[in-house]
């Protein structure tokens, strides 16, 4: 009586699979095209955020020179820029005023028509 060892087929290519019996893939390019495909979803939508974080971190920046902490704008020049307030990574509260930051780079509402850009110092850069 022989037994014969099981035939094990790729997860990715359905090629042979040789070596160890554990083995779901048969190279690494199989291994890494599987793995990129079943996040592809997750991923993009996280390169979607990233893109518009980044993207409102330039607009806020590009109001301040390297001297200035701190400038007031109107709201509408912001939006005109493309800035979308639905994207932050975080807030911050300080003295009682409410922050919200890309990055390192934030605003505060000051009113309806205004918007106070600032930058926080607390994060190395």
């Amino acid at each position: 009586m022989s037994t014969q060892p099981e035939i094990k087929y790729c997860t990715y290519c359905d090629a042979t699979i040789r070596g160890r019996s554990d083995k779901k893939f048969c190279n690494d390019a199989c291994r890494n095209a599987y793995h990129n495909e079943m996040n592809k979803e997750s991923s993009t939508v996280v390169h979607r955020i990233n893109r518009n974080l980044k993207h409102n971190r330039k607009i806020l920046s590009g109001f301040l020179t390297p001297v200035q902490e701190t400038i007031e704008i109107r709201r509408d020049i912001l939006l005109l820029s493309g800035f979308n307030f639905m994207y932050f990574t975080h807030t911050m509260v300080s003295d009682g005023i409410q922050y919200h930051f890309c990055y390192d780079v934030g605003y505060q509402i000051v009113s309806d028509e205004k918007v106070s850009i600032v930058v926080d110092k607390t994060i190395v850069h």
